[in-house]
């Protein structure tokens, strides 16, 4: 998969502009890099033998993995707080207003 993304990055980078060349390839390096790290990752768990060493690193995984879901409920939540804020800044301000008019209403009579 690794090579066949390369290629057709490659192939486009072949076609672009100088630009675009350089940001594909800037890209095709990123992709390269991150692949190699994965499968460093995947060969050293594999290879080690050391059975406390695994244990951890998947203890470090799972921690990551609830950290980023908790991250993503936490934002969520303040996307909803926000909305909610919004509104109830809507509603005050048509209060505010209403107020005011009825005030006027009531000098007006007055």
């Amino acid at each position: 998969i690794h090579q066949e993304v390369e290629s057709k990055i490659c192939a486009e980078a072949t076609n672009a502009a100088s630009p675009d060349r350089q940001n594909l390839l800037n890209s095709l390096q990123y992709l390269g890099n991150e692949v190699e790290a994965q499968e460093s990752h995947k060969r050293l768990l594999c290879t080690s033998s050391d059975k406390v060493f695994t244990d951890r690193v998947a203890a470090l995984e799972q921690a990551a993995h609830q950290q980023t879901e908790a991250f993503q409920e936490m934002c969520n939540k303040n996307a909803t707080l926000r909305l909610e804020l919004q509104l109830a800044e809507k509603k005050l301000a048509i209060r505010s207003e209403r107020i005011e008019n009825l005030k006027k209403v009531l000098a007006e009579v007055m």
